[in-house]
């Protein structure tokens, strides 16, 4: 188990990361190969290839959190309760 702090250190480190990374950016480095013994993706690719590989964790840890303490990150959005909660525009 990991503490608030190293979470959190973590999170900055992660964050740095992808700043730099994403500010450093430019046509050429899109282009660029990204290869492992698995994949064979342009920089671009494995971006978006990443990003949609977090969110479907983050999906996944939604309703375990949920189930666990009946509750959700408040950046979760949450469904209205019926149709007459919702006004038209």
């Amino acid at each position: 188990m990991y503490s608030k702090n190293e979470l959190l250190v973590y999170l900055k480190y992660c964050r740095d990361k992808s700043y730099n990374l994403i500010a450093k950016l430019t046509d050429e480095r899109f282009g660029q190969r990204w290869i492992n013994n698995y994949k064979n993706y342009s920089v671009l690719e494995i971006l978006i290839y990443n990003l949609r590989h977090v969110q479907h964790h983050t999906a996944q840890l939604n309703p375990h959190l949920r189930q666990k303490i009946d509750d959700a990150p408040k950046w979760v959005s949450q469904a209205k309760t019926g149709l007459n909660d919702y006004s038209e525009t």
